[in-house]
């Protein structure tokens, strides 16, 4: 590094020596999360409806934390990551359905209109076992399960939760799992609910950070320049869609 010092020379002019002070390297975000979504779409609805229910301990744990311990949010004090689940606000696996179901549902039902809301979801698995024998031949690939969507969108609030704290990882978990859902998702998933319900999330909350890494006290340039590259390539997503069944969840 060169540093002017001193008057040096009968022009005044101060002289340029060599300085063995170290320029600060600028930190960047990573490109690695442990989170892999295709390898989560491949798991058995009995796994997935396991790591389901351990992921909800995890993000209740870290929202309980943040509450208890509010100078522990200290990059994003004020980010509350969406808490409601897509597809159902509430659900639990039956062995006997095969997938998960909400409350007002007994395993064996018909229901049309579940049937729909599931498809319109992309479990076109799912919604087949509960419509009429008549429409078993409208499956068509790929598919999402249920318990996958919301195994996903816990794993985007434990990343958020995780961002607020400062940790650079939550921001790297939230870009990575998003260009992960854009090369999983089809057209048609991506443009309908299923879009609606996962491609926003992570966006408010990287936006907030690219700020709050600008601010003095603050001070890391790097990583609101990374943030901020991946907000470019974000893409768009569809409004939010329209529940049709009761206590299904919205985006």
């Amino acid at each position: 590094m060169l540093t002017a010092v001193g008057l040096t020379g009968c022009g005044g002019a101060p002289a340029i020596v060599a300085s063995d002070t170290p320029q600060e390297e600028v930190a960047r975000l990573g490109d690695k999360t442990d989170v892999n979504l295709a390898n989560w779409l491949k798991q058995p609805r009995p796994e997935l409806a396991r790591r389901v229910a351990e992921w909800t301990d995890v993000v209740q744990k870290q929202r309980l934390h943040a509450r208890e311990n509010p100078l522990s949010v200290d990059l994003l004090p004020a980010l509350q990551p969406p808490a409601t689940m897509p597809v159902f606000r509430e659900a639990s696996y039956s062995e006997k359905a095969g997938f998960s179901l909400p409350p007002y549902v007994k395993a064996g039902d018909v229901d049309a209109a579940l049937a729909l809301h599931l498809a319109r979801f992309g479990d076109r698995e799912a919604a087949l076992k509960i419509s009429d024998p008549a429409d078993k031949d409208r499956r068509t690939e790929p598919n999402y399960p249920v318990e996958w969507t919301q195994l996903t969108a816990l794993a985007f609030q434990s990343a958020e939760w995780k961002l607020a704290t400062g940790d650079p990882q939550g921001a790297t978990d939230l870009i990575q799992m998003h260009q992960q859902l854009r090369a999983l998702l089809d057209d048609k998933a991506a443009a309908g609910p299923l879009g609606a319900a996962l491609l926003p999330r992570g966006r408010h909350a990287l936006a907030e950070a690219a700020i709050a890494w600008k601010k003095s006290g603050v001070n890391k340039p790097g990583f609101a320049e990374d943030a901020e590259a991946a907000l470019k390539a974000w893409g768009e997503s569809p409004p939010p869609a329209l529940a049709l069944a009761p206590g299904a969840g919205q985006a």
